[in-house]
C-alpha cells in the first residue's frame, strides 16, 4: 500500500478517534463517573491497538531503568497535572 494511502487512513482513524472523545465523555459523566475517570478509560482505548500495533510489528517494548524514568516524569508532571488541574 502507498503510503501516502497509509498515511491518509490513519489520519482518518485519528480523526474518528478524536470525534468520537466528546460522545464518549458526556456518556461517562452522565453515569456519574469524573473526568479523571474520562482520561483514564480515554488512554486505556488508545493503548489497546498500540500494543497490537507494536507486537505485530515486533517492536522491542525494553524499557531502561533511565528511560522508564523520564517515562513517570512526564507522565506524572505532564499528563498527570493536567488532569488534575483540569477537574
Amino acid at each position: 500500500m502507498n503510503t501516502r494511502v497509509k498515511g491518509f487512513i490513519y489520519l482518518l482513524l485519528s480523526a474518528v478517534y478524536f470525534g468520537f472523545m466528546p460522545l464518549l465523555v458526556k456518556v461517562i459523566c452522565a453515569d456519574g463517573s469524573t473526568i479523571v475517570g474520562a482520561l483514564f478509560l480515554r488512554f486505556a482505548l488508545a493503548i489497546i491497538p498500540l500494543y497490537i500495533y507494536l507486537k505485530v510489528r515486533k517492536v522491542p517494548m525494553e524499557l531502561s531503568v533511565e528511560k522508564g524514568k523520564k517515562i513517570l516524569c512526564v507522565t506524572v508532571f505532564g499528563y498527570g497535572i493536567t488532569a488534575l488541574l483540569f477537574v
